[in-house]
């Protein structure tokens, strides 16, 4: 039961990892660039004078940056994340083969197969229905 605890967890943060990657194709702005487009909104919203503006800039540069830092920071570790799963589950998948038959091996990885379509195709309808606003 763990184990297939485990797989079930590994294929999700599988799927997750390539529907970020999908995400990634937006336009990545640097930390200057996202400091001046908030500081320009914030300064058409809130009419800001000149010293706010300058003032509102360095705060915003200043917070673009530690976030930006903070998501690399993230990013390497949920990759190094994933790449130990992953090498979890080919050990586990390696195991289980000196375990099982050939036959109950291959239906198995049928049956895992199925399942991570099951997550996905569950995963976008929530999506769908987030969007909707339901």
């Amino acid at each position: 039961m763990k184990k297939l605890l485990f797989a079930i967890a590994l294929m999700t943060l599988t799927v997750l990892a390539a529907d970020a990657q999908q995400r990634k194709g937006r336009k990545d702005l640097s930390p200057d660039k996202m400091a001046e487009r908030i500081t320009e909104k914030m300064t058409e919203e809130l009419s800001l004078n000149e010293a706010q503006q300058r003032e509102v800039y360095d705060l915003n540069l200043q917070t673009t940056k530690e976030r930006t830092e903070a998501m690399q920071e993230s990013k390497e570790a949920r990759q190094k994340m994933l790449k130990k799963m992953k090498a979890d589950q080919e050990k586990h998948d390696q195991d289980l083969a000196e375990i099982l038959t050939p036959d109950q091996m291959e239906k198995w990885k049928e049956y895992r197969k199925a399942s991570m379509e099951r997550m996905r195709d569950r995963r976008e309808k929530d999506h769908r229905r987030q969007k909707e606003g339901l």
